[in-house]
This record gives C-alpha cells, structure tokens and sequence, in this order.
C-alpha cells in the first residue's frame, strides 16, 4: 500500500482512513475532501488510523475537529488507532485527546464500536 496516499476502507460497517505519512498544509484540501465525503455519505463511525503518519499540521487537525463534532451531533463516533509518539504528544499539547479515543490498533478500534 502506498504510504503517500489516503486510503478508505471498510470494516464491519465502520469506515477506516488511513493517513499517509505527511497531512500537512498542502494536504489539507484533499484532506478536508475526504472526511466531507465520508459525512456525506453518512459515514460517522470512522476509525482514523495513523500507523504511517509522521507529521499532521494545524489545518488538517481543524477540518478532523470539524469531522468530530459533526459526527457525535449525529450520532457517530471517530476515534485514532495506531498513534505514533510523536503525534500522540501532539494531540495531548493541544488536548484533542479529549474530543475522541485512541486504541493501539485498529482492529481494536473497530471492536469499540460493537460494545
């Protein structure tokens, strides 16, 4: 799999993206288009998996806020799986890690949506 792509798929009703290496300003389009098409297609379960990620930057963490507040005021949930350190560091700096969960892989995280 290419590790400069994003990549949708499918698991048990439960969309997973998974993020390229970099998301970082140039990014942040195509970023935003893909979590827009996941709402629109009323796709609000989603599990963002970040095993390859090395860098996000601030516009791309905006439009996954956005994509997390829409989805719990309709009922759905993202959550992260496979964090790296340094992103995971990151994500506590600016406190994202309250707004969703996190779990080590993503088989766990699609497991959290069965309980």
């Amino acid at each position: 799999m290419d590790r400069s792509e994003f990549f949708i798929s499918d698991s048990e009703g439960v969309a997973i993206v998974r993020l390229p290496e970099v998301v970082d300003e140039a990014r942040a389009i195509e970023f935003a288009e893909k979590l827009g098409d996941l709402e629109q297609d009323g796709r609000l379960n989603v599990v963002i998996d970040c095993e390859v990620l090395h860098l996000i930057s601030s516009t791309p963490i905006g439009h996954l806020i956005h994509l997390i507040s829409r989805a719990t005021g309709a009922g759905g949930r993202i959550t992260m799986a496979s964090l790296p350190e340094s992103v995971e560091r990151v994500f506590w700096a600016i406190r994202l890690n309250q707004l969703l969960e996190t779990y080590a892989t993503v088989e766990e995280a699609v497991k959290s949506y069965r309980s």
